[in-house]
C-alpha cells in the first residue's frame, strides 16, 4: 500500500530541513540520535507518531533497561553484599536511566516538530493567500480585515 500523498509531502519537508526522514511501506521513519526514531502514519483521518528505542517501542525498551538493569543490580547486591562491583553496577543503571530520560526527550521534541509541520501544512486545494492569512492568525498575527479602519473614522495619535 503506498504511503498517503500528505505523508510524502511531510517527508520531503522535513528532509528539506535537514531531518533524516526514511519511507517505509505503510510510514515515515525519522531517525534521530542515540538510538533512537519516530515512525509517523498517517491514515488519511488522524496522524500517528510512534517513539521507538532502538528496534523497540519507547515503554518496553525502558522496562527492559532500567527496569532489568536495576533488578540485575538488586540481585548482585543482594548475593555478594556492598562490594565495589555492585556500587558500579548501580551506578551503570543510573546513567542508563540518565540515558533513557534523554532519549525520552529526544523523541517527544521530535514528536512536536513532526505535528508542528503537520498542522502548518498547506490544505489541500486551498489558495497560497488562504494558507498564508490562515497561518498568520494562527501564530497570533492579526488578520488582514481586523487592521483595516472603517470608512470616515480616523485613529487618534498616540501619546
Amino acid at each position: 500500500m503506498p504511503l498517503h500523498p500528505d505523508l510524502v509531502e511531510l517527508q520531503h519537508r522535513l528532509r528539506r530541513l535537514g531531518v533524516v526522514a526514511v519511507e517505509h511501506p505503510d510510514h515515515v521513519c525519522v531517525r534521530l540520535p542515540l538510538l533512537s526514531s519516530v515512525r509517523v502514519r498517517y491514515d488519511g483521518e488522524r496522524l500517528a507518531c510512534e517513539p521507538r528505542f532502538g528496534a523497540l517501542g519507547r515503554t518496553a525498551a525502558t522496562v527492559v533497561t532500567v527496569g532489568g538493569g536495576g533488578l540485575g543490580a538488586a540481585t548482585f547486591l543482594a548475593l555478594a553484599g556492598i562490594t565495589p562491583a555492585t556500587l558500579a553496577g548501580g551506578f551503570l543503571v543510573g546513567l542508563a536511566g540518565i540515558y533513557e530520560v534523554m532519549r525520552y526527550v529526544l523523541t517527544e521534541s521530535a514528536v512536536t516538530r513532526v505535528q508542528a509541520l503537520w498542522e502548518a501544512r498547506p490544505a489541500s486545494g486551498a489558495t497560497p493567500a488562504r494558507v498564508a492569512h490562515g497561518g498568520a492568525r494562527e501564530l497570533g498575527a492579526p488578520s488582514p480585515a481586523a487592521a483595516t479602519v472603517p470608512v470616515g473614522r480616523e485613529r487618534e495619535p498616540v501619546k
